[in-house]
């Protein structure tokens, strides 16, 4: 007995042909570009494939205006990446994850007004929790409630900028 049927490859041929015999069945593709035969010739992505999942797409360079294509889970192409090399990891690899989040909406239930807007007199709503101390990567001193403060923006805004401005080195 002998079925035919069609189905899509999705590697490389696009289409193959299915032919079911008594002892099992075989892979044929209709491309031309597979092992250069137009008909009945062996899907070769299939069989060098088969084992493995589909890669995923190339991605545009991150760098603005730059056409290229890079592989998935790299940032810049080769021209590009040397001027990104310093660039400051996204916030959750700095810790700032889901749940930094739930902490961070717990601490300012519990803490709801600016420490410092408070010294002055004012009752401003804290929208930030502050470390007092930078942490700098330190995940002891990031998860110490006791190094946390509830800020307003703006306050944030300008201690983070003194901070940045004016780094305070201890040997």
């Amino acid at each position: 007995m002998f079925t035919v049927g069609l189905l899509t490859c999705g590697f490389y041929c696009g289409i193959v042909m299915v032919a079911q015999q008594e002892g099992g069945f075989g892979l044929f593709s209709l491309c031309p570009a597979a092992d250069g035969f137009p008909i009945l010739s062996r899907c070769r992505s299939y069989i060098e494939r088969r084992d493995t999942m589909p890669m995923r797409p190339n991605v545009p360079c991150g760098h603005p205006g730059c056409p290229r294509l890079v592989p998935y889970g790299k940032h810049y192409c080769e021209q590009h990446e040397v001027q990104h090399r310093g660039e400051r990891p996204g916030a959750g690899r700095r810790g700032y994850d889901r749940k930094w989040q739930k902490a961070r909406l717990s601490y300012l239930r519990q803490h709801p007004y600016c420490v410092c807007c408070m010294k002055e007199g004012k009752m401003v709503e804290a929208t930030v929790v502050d470390h007092i101390r930078p942490h700098r990567g330190n995940h002891v001193l990031f998860w110490d409630k006791n190094n946390w403060q509830s800020l307003c923006k703006p306050c944030h805004d300008r201690k983070t900028w003194n901070e940045d401005a004016n780094p305070e080195y201890r040997f």
